[in-house]
């Protein structure tokens, strides 16, 4: 009796100890993506706190009209649609922190992915709520 009760306790301990480790191994290979896209995606809040920093630009990749129509004070506009929107990004200050926003978050992520992964931009960070959530109340 004594020896089965410790064979399921021990069990139980061998069962909890492998579903930490997958936890943890699951949380790590998300941590993994996160830096291998160079970049990070932030919030409206920590958009907000970062966009005044120093060497900091807000770089707005909406279509022309998007931007006439409104946009984040002192953002950089560069078109994500423009055919030579690489060459463009290229020309920026690799030295600099990018907060990289679109409407709602599709074009900023591939905007990101392009000044990471292409361009090697170190410093980048996409607003994945864009124009959407700058503009809303909340």
């Amino acid at each position: 009796m004594r020896i089965q009760r410790i064979s399921s306790i021990t069990a139980i301990l061998i069962l909890s100890i492998v579903t930490f480790a997958s936890c943890q191994s699951s949380q790590k290979k998300s941590e993994a993506t996160q830096s291998e896209n160079g970049f990070e995606k932030i919030d409206k809040a920590t958009f907000k706190k970062m966009m005044d920093q120093p060497n900091t630009v807000v770089l707005d990749v909406r279509t022309d009209i998007e931007y006439k129509n409104g946009h984040v004070p002192n953002a950089v506009h560069i078109n994500y649609y423009a055919p030579n929107f690489s060459e463009q990004v290229a020309k920026l200050d690799t030295s600099k922190t990018y907060l990289v926003y679109c409407h709602s978050g599709s074009r900023s992520l591939k905007a990101c992915k392009i000044m990471t992964t292409d361009l090697n931009f170190p410093h980048v960070y996409d607003f994945s709520g864009g124009w959407k959530a700058w503009s809303s109340g909340e």
